[in-house]
């Protein structure tokens, strides 16, 4: 049994949905959400490249949708909705807008949508904002971004017309099953999308894992499996899965912009461009390839070349806030504020918290006063002084990406910084750029810190830089901070050498981080032999069942609880892990040790 979703295009009876859908059945019925049930006799006309069947059952009077005949593709932004029973949930309905036209080869179109499209959403219309239908949801694996796609209903439009010379209907046999997408219809797979979407990697991982001999070629399961390690922060399995993939699949410009993400994560920046360039070479049209390409630029300083790939980045996908917060980051250090401006006023005008409508630079004297500002403010971030914080921004503040918010909400937000960071160090990172605008008392302030954050309980360490843009009034003397947007990279600097004054140099290399999950728990990697007995138990001592049987070399998650057992013959700390295929118990904690 597999479900899926269709729709009905004419009162007699025909349906439209995924070919993968029913490849495989030797029969199938369509339901309706009041209950009524309607066998389907066969297949009318099918366009299996494209994913799609016209279906006919045995029904009269139907409720049917309209189908739009417009010739072109709508525009990119314009609303729509999915109407589908993702994961069996019938009826349900998630609304988004048309985010890109996309080619996956000549005269083979798909709609990118921003409304979820998931298994069970399989054959969906995509309806606008009139009602009529623009697309036919596809649920396609070939990436490991959450990327929704659609057909345009132009195909449908063209099978319809070829059925008006068919008088018989083909038995469902004649829709050959294609491999690729066999996997979209396994439960097990349909389990692990529904366990991502409750956000429990781990338990997709365990789903995923149980089916990986099933499809140890099919590119669809291992890009899959590459998004789930990524997810998991498994970067070097995740590189594995996606460079497996991309060998059966090697025209997916979003597989390599996946796989230079994950490389640019483990800092082998050369790898992630070669990656980068490899996807835009396949997928021009695909911004996320040329956003990527663009932040690996920026970090070599080759910011005339950053601006120009996040301009196609910007320009293919026009409704991406962040892209042209990047443009004009680009911009601005490149010197160039009247552009930068005009891109920040973009992702303003996407994002609705422009509380600035232009800027142009202010003279050196009164430069020095907000840079006074900027300074004194970055002091007390040193000094973890949260009174003196707060005295600096007004009632309300567009803080961040939180929008508009009280000073109550920003102190508590800083009071959560500095418990999980005490010691904090910072210095301002070149110039402070700071431009004026149409309102008098109003400056844009734009400049950039590096950072170091530790926390000596938790033995982490967290070093980078900041790109910072404030919005500052003047008002009875007295600057206000009422803005504030900050973009953070981690990781890229050494401490040793840029803090020299603030922190001391450590006598001995230090280790780079423990790898964590994305709930922050470290991973730990077994270091004992198998011999050892590597068994989780349910309880913290040698007695209790076996929930798994670890080996060498496998990872595990910490999680919080430890536990010393004195009894004899020998006393043993007991730590509570989770595994990789989301088994949780507790082990020996003498047999891992942290994955550096």
């Amino acid at each position: 049994m597999k479900l899926g979703t269709g729709f009905f295009i004419s009162p007699d009876g025909k349906l439209v949905t995924n070919a993968h859908v029913i490849e495989g059945a030797d029969n199938a019925t369509a339901k309706l959400e009041n209950g009524a049930t309607y066998s389907i006799r066969g297949v009318l006309k099918a366009a299996l490249d494209k994913d799609l069947v016209l279906l006919q059952a045995d029904a009269k009077d139907v409720p049917s949708l309209t189908i739009s005949r417009e010739t072109s593709l709508p525009a990119v932004g314009s609303r729509v909705a999915v109407i589908g029973s993702p994961l069996g949930l019938e009826g349900t309905v998630s609304e988004g807008i048309i985010s890109g036209h996309r080619n996956a080869k000549k005269d083979d179109q798909l709609l990118q949508i921003t409304a979820a499209v998931s298994p069970g959403s399989s054959g969906s219309p995509v309806v606008d904002e009139n009602g009529q239908v623009v697309g036919i949801a596809t649920f396609l694996i070939n990436n490991a971004q959450a990327l929704n796609f659609a057909r345009p209903v132009a195909y449908v439009s063209e099978l319809l017309d070829q059925s008006k010379a068919t008088t018989e209907v083909a038995p469902f046999w004649t829709v050959t099953a294609n491999p690729k997408n066999v996997v979209l219809n396994d439960p097990d797979f349909v389990a692990a999308e529904n366990a991502l979407q409750k956000d429990d990697a781990a338990g997709a991982l365990k789903l995923l894992n149980g089916i990986a001999t099933k499809y140890p070629e099919n590119g669809a399961f291992l890009f899959r499996l590459g998004a789930v390690y990524e997810r998991l922060n498994l970067l070097d399995d995740a590189v594995q899965a996606y460079q497996h993939a991309l060998k059966l699949e090697p025209t997916s410009g979003i597989g390599w912009t996946s796989l230079g993400s994950t490389l640019a994560k483990l800092k082998r920046f050369a790898d992630a461009k070669d990656a980068a360039r490899q996807a835009v070479k396949q997928s021009p049209d695909y911004g996320p390839a040329w956003a990527l390409l663009g932040k690996l630029y920026s970090d070599e300083s080759r910011y005339a070349d950053a601006a120009d790939a996040f301009q196609k980045a910007a320009q293919l996908m026009p409704k991406d806030a962040e892209f042209w917060r990047s443009l004009a980051d680009s911009y601005n250090k490149m010197n160039e504020p009247a552009k930068s401006q005009e891109a920040i006023q973009k992702s303003q005008e996407i994002t609705g918290n422009a509380p600035i409508a232009y800027a142009s630079p202010v003279g050196a004297p009164e430069k020095d006063k907000y840079t006074d500002f900027i300074t004194t403010r970055l002091r007390e971030t040193e000094q973890g002084d949260i009174n003196n914080l707060m005295s600096r921004y007004a009632d309300k503040v567009v803080y961040r990406g939180y929008g508009i918010v009280d000073k109550a909400f920003i102190r508590k937000d800083l009071e959560r910084y500095f418990k999980r960071w005490p010691v904090t160090k910072v210095q301002l990172n070149g110039a402070v750029q700071v431009l004026d605008t149409k309102k008098a008392d109003e400056k844009r302030v734009l400049f950039s810190y590096d950072f170091q954050a530790t926390s000596p309980d938790r033995g982490f360490t967290s070093v980078g830089s900041t790109s910072n843009e404030w919005w500052v009034w003047e008002t009875q003397g007295t600057l206000k901070l009422f803005g504030e947007s900050q973009k953070i990279t981690r990781g890229q600097k050494n401490p040793s050498d840029e803090f020299a004054e603030t922190v001391a140099r450590p006598a001995t290399p230090t280790p780079p981080p423990v790898q964590t999950g994305r709930d922050n728990r470290p991973v730990y990697v077994v270091v004992a032999p198998a011999r050892r007995g590597l068994h989780i138990r349910s309880e913290p001592n040698a007695k209790s069942a076996i929930v798994a049987t670890l080996h060498q070399r496998d990872r595990v998650f910490v999680n919080e609880g430890r536990v010393r057992n004195n009894r004899p013959p020998s006393s043993v700390v007991w730590q509570k892990v989770t595994s990789m295929n989301g088994d949780t118990g507790w082990i020996n904690g003498s047999y891992i040790a942290p994955e550096r």
